[in-house]
């Protein structure tokens, strides 16, 4: 469902959609124990959201993340 007055991009679906926000929660629990609530707020705040990282593109990122984005289904 899409909501409205939204873009739906990906970094919406993934980073603010009501819809996923239980995932969202665990994926957040995810990132915070490997990088930290501050480093992670930081990407955030990059031109990509922190996308990059959450896709694993980022050479700082590990696959528990990855994993942890692929349960966002």
């Amino acid at each position: 469902m899409l909501e409205r007055g939204v873009e739906e991009t990906v970094e919406h679906l993934f980073l603010e959609c009501s819809k996923y926000e239980h995932e969202r929660e665990s994926l957040m629990d995810v990132i915070h124990e490997q990088c930290g609530e501050n480093k992670w707020n930081a990407r955030c705040a990059e031109e990509d959201s922190g996308m990059r990282f959450l896709v694993g593109l980022d050479e700082e990122c590990n696959m528990t993340v990855v994993d942890a984005m692929k349960d966002l289904e």
